[in-house]
């Protein structure tokens, strides 16, 4: 088994979690600007609730830094679907 797939679901329960508390929008610098934290927490498990049909859409905000293409932000387009149960972690 993927020894990296407790993280990983980790990350995405504590997506949903604020996504429940009406979370929209996330900026890299809420991980103290460390853009490899921000993909792994942040923007992998929106991705995988957007494949998952939870969220319907994302706006990946994309920026140079440095000289490197980095994503510095994503938002929710449109309402999360109803789709986790209340109390899932």
């Amino acid at each position: 088994m993927n020894e990296s797939f407790p993280t990983a679901a980790r990350y995405e329960a504590a997506i949903l979690a604020q996504i429940r508390d009406g979370k929209r929008t996330w900026s890299y610098a809420d991980r103290g600007k460390d853009f490899e934290a921000f993909r792994r927490e942040v923007v992998e498990p929106l991705r995988q609730l957007k494949y998952a049909g939870v969220v319907s859409a994302l706006s990946e905000i994309q920026d140079t830094v440095a000289g490197y293409e980095r994503i510095t932000g994503v938002q929710i387009i449109g309402t999360p679907k109803n789709s986790f149960k209340e109390g899932d972690e």
